[in-house]
């Protein structure tokens, strides 16, 4: 998903909720892992970094405040720089049973 961002900033904060649904039966493993990707989109799509955290497991809440890791294969070709920055979010799994129907 993308967000408008908030005033021009090199350190922008967006404060929101997104709420994705992951669907697996119960004779599949679930995903091993979620992946954040960090993009530039306000001009030539750059690539500025990724994250790789567990999926979740059991009804609690995780925080994570992580420095951006390169994925040289999706930054521009040649391309060898260092990745700056740190990302903060928050997990938490809700089971089918706690989702409110929209």
């Amino acid at each position: 998903k993308t967000r408008e961002l908030p005033e021009r900033t090199a350190n922008p904060i967006w404060n929101l909720t997104w709420n994705f649904t992951t669907e697996y039966s119960e004779g599949d493993q679930p995903p091993p892992d979620i992946r954040l990707e960090v993009w530039d989109c306000g001009g030539i799509n750059e690539f500025l970094g990724e994250i790789i955290v567990p999926f979740p497991r059991g009804n609690r809440v995780r925080q994570y405040h992580l420095r951006l890791r390169p994925h040289y294969s999706k930054m521009a070709k040649g391309e060898t720089r260092q990745v700056k920055g740190t990302i903060s979010f928050q997990l938490r799994w809700k089971g089918a049973r706690e989702i409110e129907p929209d």
